[in-house]
């Protein structure tokens, strides 16, 4: 059977579309996901795919039904739970198949990723025969893990490209939108109070609006700001169309292993404004190409880089949007799919 198993925590848009890939190709995705969601997004229903609860199977329950399902290839969302780990361990012991451990985790130089570089052969080398990674700074981490490039496969994140490329950016050729927009959670590490710092500090905003778009507990905070707009969350598709009315996407992460909205709104057309902690801002933002990156929880270089955006003409914007659209393409889900199964081609 053409069977492919993930041990995921919450499932989220992005990882749906790799498995609606997956059923296209003809494969039987299973996936057993932790039950405590931050978000409300629930993934539709398509033959092929099923979910089960983390929650519903202890350790030596979830080993016997992966045996029963028989998959070609167990997929584990990095290694913080315990249970996951001692079930990957068991299949790479007794299966071969390929165990891949799916990570975002950037090198950042810091003694405690270079403890964990010294217990890697000890401790992950013996749950895991592949790392999947996104991108290049992941790809470093991973390399330090001991895993040779064979081992290593990319392309692991994609956005629904499709999707976000639906957004129409022809109308802003004639009068570009002058407004930032956010989208995210709304709590500290995602900057969301150094960017209104920075938009409160521009005293003339040259008709620019800010709109935040999530949920999250610092949502109150946020209200009563000088041209700010907070929506609660929204469906992709709903943001797609929210896309086409505004000029830019803003990103001030103060920690962000990957950001895959940065792929998914740069193929909506926008423009990014993001920060150096974001993991994939090599691959989606080019400083001054179609965007700026600021120095992490520097909120007077965002605020300068904002004033920047304020300052270019709208010709210069729609440049901006083109190249988003060009640069997001870098990676598609069908590219993610075909490379998880070239580890059993």
């Amino acid at each position: 059977m053409n069977n492919i198993v993930y041990l995921y925590t919450e499932i989220m848009p992005y990882q749906a579309i790799i498995y609606d890939k997956l059923s296209d190709a003809g494969y039987n995705v299973f996936v057993f996901y932790n039950d405590k969601k931050q978000t409300p997004y629930i993934p539709p229903y398509k033959e092929n795919i099923y979910y089960f609860k983390n929650s519903k199977y202890d350790t030596v329950q979830m080993v016997k039904k992966i045996e029963e399902i028989n998959p070609l290839i167990l997929v584990v969302c990095g290694w913080s739970s315990r249970k996951y780990l001692q079930v990957a361990r068991h299949f790479k012991r007794n299966f071969k198949i390929p165990v891949v451990c799916a990570i975002d985790t950037q090198f950042l130089n810091k003694v405690k990723q270079y403890i964990g570089f010294l217990v890697s052969p000890f401790y992950l080398k013996t749950s895991f025969t592949h790392i999947w990674v996104p991108g290049v700074r992941q790809y470093e981490f991973a390399r330090r893990l001991h895993y040779d490039n064979s081992h290593i496969i990319l392309n692991s994140l994609s956005g629904n490209v499709d999707l976000f490329n639906f957004a129409s950016i022809k109308n802003k050729k004639y009068e570009y939108p002058k407004c930032l927009l956010y989208v995210g959670r709304y709590n500290k590490v995602k900057g969301i109070d150094i960017l209104l710092q920075a938009w409160d500090n521009i005293l003339d905003k040259k008709g620019w609006t800010l709109k935040l778009v999530g949920n999250g507990p610092l949502k109150e905070k946020l209200l009563g700001h000088e041209f700010v707009e907070v929506l609660d969350f929204m469906e992709q598709k709903e943001l797609t169309k929210l896309t086409e009315n505004c000029g830019v996407f803003i990103l001030p992460s103060i920690y962000e292993p990957w950001a895959l909205v940065l792929q998914e709104f740069a193929a909506a057309g926008l423009p990014i404004v993001c920060s150096e902690a974001c993991g994939a801002s090599p691959h989606f933002v080019i400083n001054g190409y179609n965007g700026y990156i600021f120095k992490t929880q520097n909120v007077d270089d965002l605020k300068s880089k904002i004033e920047k955006i304020m300052l270019l003409s709208d010709r210069t914007l729609y440049q901006m949007a083109e190249r988003s659209r060009s640069l997001s393409n870098w990676v598609t889900p069908e590219k993610s799919v075909a490379s998880l199964l070239s580890v059993i081609e």
